[in-house]
């Protein structure tokens, strides 16, 4: 029997709680798997004892820091700072192939609300995404992918300037360069590859830290979450193929 998923806590004070959420894990219980009975939510109010309220989201593929209101006041206020992009958001991918060292994406994208509907719908009207990029490195392992004698792959620090639906991974495939081990806008023969040469079981995407102002202080605070377990184990046996 699988052991239940569990969450560090990063950050804590009587306003707000930031803890690192697992690969895999619904930030609410969803109708998409009725198997999964455990959400972030509920283990966020298990660890603060008492009800918490949701600020933001992250997919349920990516692992990282997610931040909750300990009040409903505070997590009011926080939703607005995300809402006026004033929380940088900072995420570590690793994509196919290798990627400009640093550079800006700003296809617009549908959102959430809007996929499936006709094209002449309001919701449907692709809205302003930006997200930043810089290389951190680069690798070639010695697996024939086409057109080059290596399978190339970068990792990535990632700055999303808006908050758009998948807009990190959609962003990348746009570009050319998926997100590794994403089933959704990715490329399923690059996942395979490095499933079965490398073990990867989850999307390579961590939300690694927030920076916003606190919304009763108002001091700067910085959240920073290690990418997981299983993540690293991968970026390690990596090191070897730099370039």
């Amino acid at each position: 029997m699988n052991s239940p998923p569990s969450i560090e806590l990063l950050y804590q004070d009587e306003h707000l709680l930031a803890v690192a959420k697992p690969s895999g894990l619904f930030v609410h219980r969803s109708e998409k798997d009725r198997s999964q009975r455990v959400a972030a939510l509920q283990l966020a109010r298990d660890l603060a004892g008492q009800d918490v309220y949701t600020i933001h989201r992250l997919d349920r593929a990516t692992s990282g820091v997610l931040l909750f209101g300990m009040t409903s006041a505070a997590a009011t206020a926080m939703s607005g700072q995300f809402a006026r992009r004033e929380v940088t958001k900072h995420y570590l991918a690793l994509v196919r192939g290798h990627c400009p060292e640093t550079g800006v994406m700003d296809t617009p994208l549908v959102s959430a609300r809007g996929r499936g509907l006709p094209s002449e719908h309001p919701f449907a009207e692709p809205q302003e995404a930006i997200t930043r990029f810089t290389r951190r490195s680069a690798f070639a392992i010695p697996i024939a992918g086409q057109p080059f004698p290596t399978t190339r792959c970068s990792l990535v620090d990632v700055w999303p300037g808006t908050g758009r639906f998948h807009q990190i991974r959609r962003h990348f495939n746009y570009a050319s360069h998926p997100v590794i081990g994403d089933s959704s806008h990715g490329d399923s023969r690059q996942n395979r590859l490095f499933r079965e040469r490398l073990g990867v079981s989850r999307l390579m995407l961590a939300a690694i830290g927030l920076a916003f102002s606190h919304p009763v202080t108002e001091k700067k605070i910085q959240i920073h979450c290690s990418p997981a377990a299983d993540f690293l184990a991968v970026t390690q046996r990596l090191l070897e193929f730099s370039v």
